[in-house]
């Protein structure tokens, strides 16, 4: 698939609904509040119907409430009206409580006068995976297509998920012999040009950064990175670090 190679693990089989009329919804959020929109022509045909599509953009820390809500629904035949208003905010609420960025249903229908869900799309915003743990479950968020982690860069990926310090690996080329350990994020992207810079881009091993909270931190985060460094590269030449001043 463009050029990358991979395996698909992911399957989804959903049952048949039968059904006359097909909504769209959806509600994306940016740097000012979140965007809610919504059509009566929902289904494959919505971006040839997109001139028909409603938004409403809510600011940021502002509710919801059926006043706002009204212009989406304005044209809506009235038995169904207050269900469909009624959903739209529970579809926003959904939205805040699990951290979504982005979530779509095109489209959804009724069966027996209640929304059903043909087809949904969501984006979760993993930086608020900490304080989501419980509510997300077992979720996973996968990689680029083509992209698969290997067991170190996935033991730290787990850390960087269960702590308040950014734990960042990841191998650009396994048989490079490069090797930044940076700290902090725009601190490893200066030595990453400067690397570069010097024509040897082709020899970097990895993407390494990390700031840490405590020494134990230190120390977890650190075994793993140094034993996958010097067992991947037997002719290791250069190994660039600088220091690092954790808090107790």
């Amino acid at each position: 698939m463009s050029g990358c190679k991979g395996p698909i693990t992911t399957f989804i089989v959903e049952p048949f609904v039968p059904h006359n009329e097909e909504y769209y919804l959806n509600v994306v959020s940016d740097r000012l509040g979140c965007s809610i929109s919504f059509s009566e022509c929902g289904g494959i045909e919505i971006e040839e119907n997109w001139d028909k599509v409603k938004t409403i953009f809510l600011p940021t820390g502002a509710s919801l409430t059926p006043e706002i809500c009204a212009p989406l629904v304005a044209t809506l035949p009235l038995e169904i009206k207050a269900e469909i208003d009624e959903f739209i905010q529970s579809h926003f609420h959904l939205f805040q409580d699990l951290d979504f960025t982005f979530l779509e249903m095109n489209p959804f229908t009724l069966v027996d006068g209640r929304p059903y869900p043909l087809d949904m799309r969501g984006e979760l915003d993993d930086t608020a995976a900490f304080k989501n743990f419980k509510k997300w479950g077992d979720i996973e968020f996968p990689m680029p297509f083509g992209r698969v982690m290997s067991p170190t860069e996935s033991f730290i990926h787990g850390l960087d998920e269960k702590t308040s310090a950014s734990l960042k690996f990841t191998v650009l080329n396994p048989k490079g012999r490069i090797w930044t350990m940076v700290a902090g994020g725009g601190a490893s992207v200066i030595y990453a040009d400067t690397v570069c810079s010097l024509k040897e881009s082709l020899l970097r091993e990895s993407l390494h950064f990390f700031s840490l909270t405590s020494p134990s931190n230190s120390k977890i985060f650190l075994e793993p990175s140094f034993y996958f460094v010097f067992k991947s590269s037997r002719s290791l030449t250069k190994f660039l670090e600088n220091s690092c001043s954790c808090k107790s």
